[in-house]
């Protein structure tokens, strides 16, 4: 869908957009001080724009040539850009330190969903962080007129059991005031492999997750 006219759009959506997600992302790399980071379906470059210069080894990749040329100015070429599909990752295993998806699942048909979140883990060598709308389950929402486009679902969890040796060491709630739609943003560390009944207190009430 984002390949053709509809990426293409998107892009000429955003080209102007006025978002500053700079104190969210500095509170990620405060976490995870790396030294490379892949953002996969980076679109226009809105995140990797915050990113250009704080990061010595920056990538982004989206299936939207017109995205791509916008996010080749939006970091004044800081970042190393590549047309791929989020199914399909052109590098070695891995390749980053983190691996970002931001409004990416949520798009991703549910078919696709499993091998989608197996490949970004498979390239990260340390974090994964995921930026999506989140629900128990899943549950379409109409995306400017075009059904099946848009989903939230429990990527978090569904993430973990296609990834068990990830553990989720950081959450948060985003809104406007970060830059965002009202999402929850999940990061993941590469660990040893652990039980999937562990998934539960990452979303346990804040007083929940004090006591454990």
């Amino acid at each position: 869908m984002y390949r053709g006219e509809v990426g293409a759009a998107y892009a000429a959506r955003m080209r102007h957009a006025q978002l500053d997600r700079s104190r969210f992302w500095s509170e990620v790399l405060d976490r995870t001080d790396p030294d490379s980071l892949l953002e996969v379906g980076c679109g226009t470059g809105l995140n990797l724009k915050c990113l250009a210069g704080r990061v010595p080894s920056l990538h982004g990749c989206d299936v939207s040539a017109a995205a791509l040329e916008e996010a080749k100015y939006a970091t004044g070429g800081l970042a190393t850009l590549t047309q791929a599909s989020v199914g399909a990752l052109p590098y070695r295993d891995q390749s980053f330190d983190v691996v970002a998806s931001v409004g990416v699942l949520i798009h991703t048909p549910e078919e696709d969903l499993l091998a989608v979140l197996r490949e970004l883990a498979r390239v990260s060598s340390r974090y994964v962080l995921l930026v999506e709308y989140e629900d128990s389950h899943r549950r379409s929402i109409d995306w400017r007129g075009i059904k099946d486009a848009l989903w939230a679902d429990a990527f978090s969890i569904k993430f973990w059991q296609a990834n068990p040796h990830y553990v989720p060491i950081w959450r948060k709630d985003v809104d406007k005031a970060d830059g965002f739609d009202r999402c929850h943003a999940a990061l993941f560390e590469r660990r040893g492999a652990m039980s999937l009944p562990k998934v539960v207190p990452l979303f346990r009430d804040a007083e929940t997750r004090k006591a454990a």
